[in-house]
């Protein structure tokens, strides 16, 4: 697989259930944040203002919302329950998609982040 260098080159590559999960999510990261700039880190779709605040990726089985912090996710802990995660990001599936009112949450948290620490 070639190295993506937009974020239309990572979804052309995914499988199609996945790539419409990504596409939605995608929409509503920019709809939240309109000002964040699209970019490619670690080979992966990302979304910056400052610094990196969310990404996505598909694996074989799902597909993972990142945001490039080992303190968000475990930050929003409880609402996680019922996904597997890690501090690093959220796995999700079409059968069990992340609500958007947890989407808004984890960027509002991540980009609180990145006001007060500057990380």
């Amino acid at each position: 697989m070639p190295k993506p260098q937009t974020h239309d080159d990572y979804l052309a590559q995914v499988a199609p259930a996945q790539r419409e999960l990504l596409t939605q999510l995608r929409t509503l990261i920019l709809s939240i944040q309109p000002d964040a700039e699209e970019c490619i880190s670690y080979a992966k779709p990302a979304f910056r203002t400052t610094k990196p605040f969310a990404g996505y990726y598909a694996s074989k089985a799902h597909c993972i919302f990142v945001s490039f912090s080992g303190t968000t996710m475990k930050t929003c802990a409880s609402e996680l329950t019922g996904y597997k995660w890690s501090p690093g990001g959220v796995q999700f599936a079409a059968a069990n998609p992340l609500p958007e009112a947890l989407i808004r949450k984890i960027i509002a948290t991540r980009l609180k982040e990145i006001a007060d620490t500057g990380k």
